[in-house]
């Protein structure tokens, strides 16, 4: 059966407690990317009046002009390393470098915590905080509405009189395959690797 891709959206989401309006929002520019072979994005400080050499750029003192960088490895998952920042890049709280010194990629998941810079006197001002972000990984619908299904766990087709077994974040796989995948209150899709809660409330009116 000839199917099409699936489309991944990679979303970066403001972690921090804070008024977000237009002037004191950290992050200036978007927050969402569709993921395709060639993606990177550059993740800088904001200076005004300076062309802009990331392509996300934040408010913030502590973060260097370029300090990561995230982009789409060969086998189509998403990476990040730090290129060199003073202030330090982390990953679910792990530093991925020493100061000044580029990283190693590391890979990243869906649920991911990242953090750009440290606190400098302990954050007591907006512009010397550090950014934190949740990393959200995901298949938007509009973006897949004309996907046809395959179960990418034995990569044989779906057809009609198969039980399937549909995850909340609306991907379709035989029943058969998944079921040693749902031993666990947690269900990390084996397709677009986000993170599901199985046994998470239903509210019925």
């Amino acid at each position: 059966m000839l199917t099409h891709p699936r489309r991944l959206q990679f979303e970066l989401v403001d972690h921090a407690a804070r008024n977000k309006t237009e002037d004191t929002f950290p992050v200036i520019g978007p927050l969402a990317w569709e993921i395709q072979k060639d993606f990177s994005i550059q993740l800088g400080r904001h200076e005004e009046n300076k062309a802009q050499p990331s392509s996300m750029i934040f408010r913030s003192k502590v973060v260097s002009r370029q300090h990561a960088e995230v982009w789409v490895g060969e086998n189509d998952k998403l990476y990040i390393k730090d290129t060199g920042s003073s202030s330090g890049t982390f990953l679910n709280t792990k530093r991925l470098s020493l100061p000044n010194r580029t990283s190693e990629p590391s890979e990243l998941m869906d649920g991911d915590i990242l953090r750009i810079g440290s606190n400098y006197h302990g954050g007591l001002l907006e512009k010397y905080r550090s950014i934190t972000l949740r990393i959200r990984i995901y298949c938007p619908p509009e973006l897949n509405r004309y996907a046809v299904e395959d179960c990418c766990i034995c990569l044989f087709s779906i057809t009609s009189g198969q039980a399937m077994f549909v995850t909340p974040c609306s991907h379709i796989f035989h029943y058969k395959c998944s079921r040693p995948l749902l031993a666990a209150s947690t269900f990390r899709c084996p397709l677009c690797r986000v993170v599901n809660d199985l046994n998470m409330n239903v509210d019925v009116d």
